[in-house]
């Protein structure tokens, strides 16, 4: 008799228990925001939009034909140009000087070059040639497919 009632009580006690680890759990993450993480790109319609969002202009090769000109943000602000050729070319732009705003990382410096009064870093990484370089405001990028190194630096002269 003493055990089944001690065996009840003990039961009851365990319920109980549950149950209020059960409604702490449902009280305390009801009580945490559940937050939406914010796409970071941002297709725009134009040059002018663009602007609007990053607040400096951005260069193009104007004998390119655009197929998508993207803003990156961090945090709340656009900080990031992307403009996208229709050759899938694409150029780079970000306030700030000696950034390598190129999003390819680990590749080989083949050679420098002087082109429109820049330094400019010239960079193979697997199918892929890529430029940056920087002005006393903004550090840039250029980047497709391989091609003929001349060819390269010919488009990058066209960046106006």
């Amino acid at each position: 008799m003493k055990i089944n009632r001690l065996f009840k009580w003990t039961s009851i006690c365990l319920g109980c228990l549950c149950l209020v680890l059960i409604l702490l759990f449902i009280i305390n993450n009801r009580s945490k925001k559940l937050i939406q993480i914010v796409n970071p790109l941002t297709e725009v319609k134009s040059l002018e939009e663009m602007k609007k969002y990053l607040g400096y202009d951005v260069p193009t090769i104007k004998d390119k034909k655009i197929t998508s000109y993207i803003v990156i943000g961090e945090g709340k602000y656009a900080t990031h140009a992307r403009i996208v050729y229709e050759d899938e070319s694409s150029f780079e732009m970000e306030k700030g000087t000696n950034k390598d705003v190129s999003g390819i990382y680990g590749g080989k410096l083949n050679q420098k070059e002087t082109i429109n009064n820049h330094e400019v870093s010239i960079y193979t990484m697997e199918d892929i040639i890529y430029a940056t370089w920087s002005d006393p405001n903004y550090s840039y990028s250029y980047s497709m497919k391989k091609v003929n190194i001349s060819n390269f630096i010919d488009n990058i002269k066209l960046i106006k």
